[in-house]
């Protein structure tokens, strides 16, 4: 996913990118020709579980990545997105998705909890999209509260 914080601290989605069957080192190459226009990003946050991917996006792409703070768990994660699209005072969320992100908005729609009774999670299916964004919205709580 490619998101965008606008000055009123309103984050926006704009770009995904969702294929299968291909290498680390293709999906780096597709990435850096999607973003061939874009300016640089202040930081890539990836999947902590794949630290070889990332390495290899960093030697192969040029692509540095940051570990997402997934230790924080799923209902943290699930919570922060909540947070950013939750109403202001102004009636307004400060989370949108682009139109062209049909894959991350199908899985909106999809996204559902396990029908286990003693789990509290999402039920783990087609869930890509969602696991990046709540992995962006985590890194970037962090960095604002860092930041600010």
């Amino acid at each position: 996913l490619w998101v965008a914080l606008g000055p009123d601290k309103t984050l926006y989605v704009f770009r995904e990118y969702f294929q299968t069957e291909k290498t680390t080192v293709e999906h780096g190459h597709m990435i850096n020709k999607l973003s061939m226009n874009d300016p640089a990003p202040e930081w890539t946050v990836a999947d902590p579980e794949s630290r070889d991917g990332r390495m290899i996006l960093a030697r192969t792409s040029n692509i540095p990545t940051r570990p997402a703070p997934k230790h924080l768990g799923v209902i943290h994660g699930i919570n922060a997105v909540k947070n950013w699209l939750h109403f202001d005072e102004n009636g307004k969320p400060h989370l949108f998705v682009f139109e062209n992100c049909i894959n991350l908005i199908r899985e909106f729609q999809k996204y559902k909890w396990a029908k286990n009774i003693d789990s509290d999670k999402p039920h783990k299916s087609n869930d890509h999209g969602m696991d990046s964004l709540r992995y962006v919205i985590m890194q970037l709580d962090r960095y604002l509260a860092l930041n600010s």
